[in-house]
């Protein structure tokens, strides 16, 4: 199966990047450019049938959390660039998905695989799951989002707390959505 992700031209540097598009096709676990520049996405698990899908993220540990602290402007600065990298990856993944857009509700679990048992609270990746759900909703002019459900709001999103799963002994960190709606 190839597919073909136009909306990919945004690396200059990569050998595709001339020819107009990348050429995309699956393998094992990820959808890698056939022309060898290096570029891939993960695979997208959609159930339709079911109203879920799941998107697999591409950190191996939660880029944010409740925990740090942002004293300094540098601090915040770079709070405010991964909270937009958060939001940017996640509409990616939803447009790729071709998930519904303009639904009344929809849930969205996170869930966290860590590389080691070490102990870990749950509400610290609150701080990952709230720009995530901000890309799937609406968004406003200035952060415009993917428009799954008209806001984030509870009438129109449930966010139950993210789950933390064991760890799996060699295995890296692995982070993904469930999302599940009604038609």
């Amino acid at each position: 199966m190839t597919l073909d992700f136009a909306a990919m031209n945004e690396d200059p540097d990569a050998p595709c990047y001339d020819e107009g598009h990348h050429e995309f096709e699956i393998d094992g676990s990820v959808v890698v450019c056939r022309r060898g520049c290096g570029a891939e996405m993960p695979i997208v698990e959609l159930e339709p049938s079911e109203h879920r899908a799941i998107l697999e993220l591409p950190w191996t540990a939660p880029p944010l959390s409740l925990n740090a602290r942002r004293a300094t402007r540098g601090a915040m600065f770079a709070h405010a660039r991964l909270v937009a990298e958060v939001r940017a990856e996640v509409h990616k993944l939803a447009l790729a998905a071709g998930l519904p857009r303009g639904l009344d509700h929809v849930a969205v679990l996170l869930h966290y695989r860590p590389r080691d048992n070490r102990r870990r609270d749950t509400d610290n990746l609150v701080a990952t799951l709230k720009p995530a759900c901000d890309a799937l909703a609406a968004g406003t002019a200035k952060h415009p989002g993917y428009g799954m459900v008209p806001d984030d709001i509870p009438r129109h999103m449930a966010k139950p707390e993210p789950i933390i799963h064991e760890a799996e002994r060699g295995m890296p960190g692995v982070l993904w959505l469930e999302i599940t709606w009604e038609a």
